[in-house]
This record gives C-alpha cells, structure tokens and sequence, in this order.
C-alpha cells in the first residue's frame, strides 16, 4: 500500500514457474505503480484489465482477448512487448474502484495466461 511520502500505490509481481506473485492483492483507488519482473525465463506479454469476470470467461477472440466485450476494459499493457526473460518494466496507471487482473502470457498464447486478481478501493477502507 502506499507508504509517506508516496505518489504511487507500488505492487511488486514476480512471474516464475508458470505463475504470477505479488506482493499486494489490494490497492487504494488511485495512482498504482506495478514493478514487474519477468523471472519465467522466456519472452511473455502482460496486459492489466479491469472487469468482474474470472480469469477463465475472459473472452478471446481470434487468439486476442476480446476488447468488444463491455464486460472486459484493458487498462494497460508493457511498453516494450514482449518482455524479455529476465527482464523488469512498470506499468503504472490511475486505477478506480473495481477488480482487475493482471495477465501474463507467451506471445500469441494468451488462452494460457497465468493470472493474478487485485482488488482496488476506495482509500481509507
């Protein structure tokens, strides 16, 4: 969460041995930094959406997740994509109150992603 001083709510993710930790499930609404580093030892993509659907209804759509979908809103994805091994990024965001996933995934194979929920609220609660 955030400590004194901060602009950013930062959340640590680490994806290795085929899954995605973070050091936080939780966040206040507002500016949220992910620091992620990509320890799988091959290239992968991350995408972070908002959206109430499990991991596993997220629609997909000619090997792509389905932005037509109005239950599913990407929020922000890596810079440079793929992420090499090994490699760190941040993707940082203003986040409202909701529920969100990070998907982390081998390019072109994203009905495989490995997934994390964090929940955003409202600060204070």
């Amino acid at each position: 969460m955030k400590q004194q001083g901060e602009l950013y709510s930062t959340i640590d993710v680490n994806v290795v041995d085929g899954k995605i930790t973070a050091t936080y499930d939780k966040a206040d609404a507002g500016p949220v930094s992910f620091n992620i580093h990509n320890g799988s030892g091959e290239p992968l993509d991350m995408v972070l959406l908002k959206t109430d659907l499990p991991a596993t209804q997220i629609p997909i759509k000619e090997g792509k997740i389905d932005l037509s979908n109005q239950d599913v809103t990407e929020v922000g994805r890596l810079a440079t994509s793929p992420m090499v091994a090994n490699g760190e990024e941040t993707i940082m965001h203003t986040l409202e109150p909701g529920n969100y996933l990070l998907l982390a995934y081998a390019p072109g194979h994203i009905a495989t992603a490995m997934h994390h929920k964090i929940m955003v609220q409202r600060p204070g609660m």
